[in-house]
């Protein structure tokens, strides 16, 4: 019987479950954290990428390997594949976070490639709050190296993004709802709180317009 080259969108929601239950900070990337951007599937995805809280590694393959997981490549501390007879391909990324909100992931040369902390947000899918790497991260993370056509196809759908209306208005309306926090002295957790409950679900709506 050969492999699950293919993760479906139900297979991706089944990994942030997993993900969300572990209770470790993580964020999704590759090619579905482009998609989750758009609002929907833009194109077949082999795997599911996650950036995940290198301090609890151990923890998080334990669950993996409990849940019937197997390491497929094992690159510690850069990457490590695993493969799941029901999930299909899982490409988790071990990054070190700090207060300040930036964090960095080790490279292949023993050195670290380090990012600034609007590299990750969230956004709302699916009926979902999901955090994973911003629009201004996805960009950086799609340079530095040979593309693939898949990769071209990605980088066509955040040029997209950055053009359209959607991420115009909700940058404006995010800094406008943060401005009143500071102002007002409004909870900042209340203010998050608001975004995800009201601002996610309707601009949502706008998004399903603008793309038909």
């Amino acid at each position: 019987m050969g492999r699950k080259e293919i993760t479906t969108k139900e297979d991706l929601m089944k990994v942030i479950e997993l993900f969300e239950n572990t209770g470790i900070t993580y964020w999704l990337d590759g090619g579905w954290g482009v998609d989750i951007l758009a609002g929907k599937q833009t194109r077949i995805h082999r795997d599911i990428d996650i950036n995940f809280d290198a301090q609890h590694t151990e923890k998080l393959l334990y669950v993996l390997l409990n849940l019937g997981y197997k390491i497929d490549t094992d690159w510690k501390p850069v990457r490590i594949e695993l493969y799941s007879d029901e999930l299909g391909y899982l490409d988790i990324h071990p990054f070190v976070l700090s207060e300040d909100g930036t964090s960095k992931q080790a490279d292949l040369e023993g050195g670290w490639y380090e990012f600034e902390k609007d590299y990750f947000g969230s956004v709302f899918f699916e009926g979902k709050t999901i955090p994973c790497i911003s629009l201004k991260g996805q960009k950086v993370f799609h340079s530095g190296y040979e593309l693939r056509d898949k990769d071209k196809h990605d980088i066509s759908i955040l040029e997209s993004l950055s053009m359209s209306f959607f991420y115009l208005f909700l940058s404006s309306i995010r800094e406008c709802l943060f401005d009143v926090n500071i102002y007002t002295s409004l909870p900042l957790a209340l203010t998050a709180n608001l975004i995800n409950r009201f601002l996610h679900p309707f601009l949502s709506s706008i998004r399903e317009c603008l793309w038909g």
